[in-house]
């Protein structure tokens, strides 16, 4: 199940309310958020629990960074195919998807082998 923290919380249980509240901005507001609080502060005074924690943190940003730069590739790549199909001069298709010539001819032809 997914929530948005940011979203409407009017249609949800007053538990799922809470629990949510607490995840948005951190205020407890009954027993199970007091007790999901507790252990929160307890873990954060864990100096090996907060080494392996920020660890983790940035292993996630670079698995974002790494998705995200290949999502962007993907979509250079998609793009030079397409424009070269319809006419588009490579010079062209270089200049605007920020790339150098020899990238776009590379591209163009892998794409003309896997045809």
């Amino acid at each position: 199940m997914i929530y948005n923290l940011k979203g409407d919380f009017k249609n949800l249980k007053p538990a799922e309310k809470d629990l949510l509240e607490y995840m948005a901005n951190g205020k407890s507001s009954n027993n199970f958020t007091d007790k999901i609080d507790g252990i929160v502060a307890e873990l954060k005074k864990q100096e090996k629990w907060r080494r392996e924690y920020m660890t983790w943190e940035m292993t996630m940003l670079q698995v974002q960074e790494t998705a995200r730069n290949e999502a962007i590739h993907e979509a250079q790549v998609e793009a030079a195919i397409n424009l070269f199909a319809n006419g588009v001069p490579v010079e062209t298709i270089a200049k605007s998807l920020h790339m150098s010539e020899e990238q776009v001819e590379e591209i163009i032809k892998g794409n003309t082998a896997e045809a």
